[in-house]
């Protein structure tokens, strides 16, 4: 997905602002920017909570409050948050790295299937591990390409 360059850079611009108010933090409250996001944070911060283990506490609180109201479930230490438009529209842009669907698409599954076409009888047998590093990576290269939503 090809960005205009006026786009980029009044992204650029914001970011590198939204970069200079998150290095004045203290580090407490940087690795929560880090932890969770920075609007969170910043939703905090404007609201005139400003102690880190506070605002980590009630982070924690409202999203194990919300995953538990759903679905029964609490949020573990290991989950993540969602991530802000501009930090998709940023993780987009890098090739190493790629936002997907759960569920795969129509031209992620042709990708993994065409994957591993060049492996047909007679050339070495690939390991299970392999073909499917190879498959998934053919896929999730497919989802790049198709753009965030």
């Amino acid at each position: 997905m090809e960005l205009p360059d006026q786009l980029l850079n009044r992204f650029d611009v914001k970011r590198r602002k939204r970069m200079d108010e998150i290095d004045q933090l203290p580090r407490e409250l940087r690795e929560l920017v880090h932890e969770f996001n920075w609007s969170i944070v910043k939703a905090f911060l404007d609201s005139g909570v400003r102690d880190a283990r506070k605002i980590r506490h009630l982070i924690r609180t409202v999203a194990n409050g919300a995953a538990g109201y759903g679905s029964g479930r609490q949020l573990s230490s290991g989950a993540s948050m969602k991530i802000s438009t501009h930090a998709s529209m940023e993780l987009s842009l890098r090739d190493d790295l790629v936002l997907s669907w759960l569920a795969p698409t129509e031209d992620m599954v042709r990708a993994s299937m065409a994957a591993v076409l060049p492996y047909v009888p007679g050339t070495p047998l690939l390991s299970k591990v392999d073909k499917h590093r190879i498959r998934l990576s053919a896929a999730l290269r497919a989802a790049k390409d198709q753009g965030i939503p």
